[in-house]
C-alpha cells in the first residue's frame, strides 16, 4: 500500500466510525422519541386508562436526533466543528446545550397535549 493511499483510508475509516455513531444515534433517538413522545400521544388518542410520560426520554430526544443527523450526513464537518462524539469542542458543548434544552419545551408540550385529552400528568 502506498503512502498516498494510507491517509485516505484512515480518513475514510474515521468517517465511517463517526457516521456509524451518527446512525446509531439516529436509530436510538427515533426509538426514544417513539417510546417517550409518540406512544403516550397514541395511547391518549385511544383513550387508554392511563398514560405515562418520561421527562428524561422527551428531554433527550431532540439532542440525540440532532447529533445523529449531523454526524450521519456531515461526518467531516461535524467532527471538525463539534469534535469527536467522545471529545466535543466548545461548539459541540454549545450545540448539545441548545438541543438538550429543546427537550424541555417538548416535554411541556407533550404534557399540555395529554392534559387536553383529560389526563392528569
Amino acid at each position: 500500500m502506498s503512502s498516498e493511499q494510507q491517509p485516505t483510508q484512515t480518513l475514510m475509516n474515521r468517517q465511517l466510525s463517526v457516521r456509524g455513531i451518527g446512525i446509531l444515534a439516529l436509530v436510538g433517538g427515533t426509538v426514544i422519541a417513539y417510546l417517550s413522545v409518540v406512544s403516550p400521544l397514541l395511547a391518549a388518542s385511544r383513550h387508554e386508562e392511563s398514560v405515562t410520560t418520561s421527562l428524561k426520554g422527551a428531554g433527550i430526544t431532540p439532542l440525540i436526533l440532532a447529533l445523529g443527523i449531523v454526524y450521519t450526513f456531515f461526518p467531516e464537518k461535524a467532527t471538525a466543528l463539534l469534535g469527536h462524539p467522545q471529545k466535543p469542542t466548545r461548539l459541540g458543548w454549545a450545540f448539545s446545550l441548545v438541543f438538550g434544552l429543546l427537550g424541555i419545551p417538548l416535554y411541556l408540550w407533550l404534557r399540555s397535549r395529554l392534559r387536553e385529552y383529560g389526563y392528569g400528568v
